[in-house]
């Protein structure tokens, strides 16, 4: 289902790979209730993220469960990830999707946004024409789908005390795609982590809701 996967870990560089026919080709991810928590500094560079469509079989409740057939290069709950100098394309749903973790937990440690997030360099194909998952009914909208999504959530909640806010920066910068010569970006403009799309006020400029 995932072809490479970096879960709560710290200082991981992924590079020289090829992930192809997977549900997500590369995910980078932190979950709550394990041992390690706060995983950060990953770098994702130099590979090939190509054609990653197959249909989610995992089964239900498992977090990688919400993980849509279609997706290139998935960031979620994780801090200061670079990704960089790779050809992602061919991705029906889309090439990068940054998220916050979506589910309900306990712990009060736990961070669920991405934060201080990097896209530069990329070389983007195909992507957004299969969508699938919650996106496939924005797109049934009409919404083009981008290379990069992002569900631009700034809040969440913690158990026993007041939401939580922080700034979440984004920087996409000197991408390359197929489909119009520069890679493009929006920002779903949810509000909270795991908030419904219902709740969305989209934005196409990654310097929108705390991204910069």
């Amino acid at each position: 289902m995932a072809g490479i996967e970096i879960e709560n870990s710290f200082n991981a560089d992924v590079f020289g790979n090829r992930t192809e026919h997977n549900t997500g080709g590369i995910l980078v991810f932190d979950l709550p209730g394990l041992p390690q928590m706060g995983g950060h500094s990953v770098r994702v560079y130099r590979n090939n993220v190509i054609n990653n469509n197959t249909p989610n079989f995992a089964p239900a409740g498992n977090i990688v469960a919400t993980v849509p057939a279609g997706t290139g290069v998935l960031i979620m709950a994780n801090r200061d990830v670079h990704v960089f100098e790779n050809t992602i394309a061919d991705n029906g749903t889309a090439n990068v999707i940054i998220t916050a973790y979506p589910l309900s937990f306990e712990d009060a440690n736990y961070n669920p946004l991405p934060r201080n997030v990097m896209i530069r360099n990329n070389r983007f194909g195909n992507t957004g024409y299969a969508p699938a998952g919650d996106l496939a009914a924005l797109a049934q909208m009409g919404v083009a789908l981008p290379d990069v999504i992002w569900d631009g959530a700034t809040m969440y909640s913690v158990p026993g005390a007041m939401p939580r806010t922080e700034i979440v920066r984004i920087v996409m910068r000197d991408n390359r795609s197929t489909r119009g010569g520069i890679g493009t970006f929006l920002s779903l403009g949810i509000p909270v982590a795991g908030g419904p799309l219902t709740e969305a006020a989209r934005s196409c400029v990654p310097a929108a809701r705390g991204a910069a």
